[in-house]
């Protein structure tokens, strides 16, 4: 889900919570975003960090205000 410039909305972070698991120093690290919920005012996702070797690093959720503007 991406807003265009030209859509006249602009995502305004709202709420971030982020627990770090473990750490890393070599290697890939790898995230996956997936939408838990995408409505016309408020987007809620949630954030997964692995490294390479599938070792959970980091796990989160983002709620963004989508405002007019």
């Amino acid at each position: 889900l991406m807003l265009s410039p030209d859509s006249g909305l602009m995502p305004v972070g709202i709420n971030l919570q982020v627990s770090h698991l473990n750490s890393t120093s070599a290697g890939k690290v790898i995230g996956k975003v997936t939408p838990v919920k995408t409505g016309k005012t408020l987007h809620v996702w949630q954030i997964e960090m692995n490294d390479d070797e599938g070792k959970p690093l980091c796990f989160g959720t983002l709620s963004v205000f989508i405002k007019k503007i």
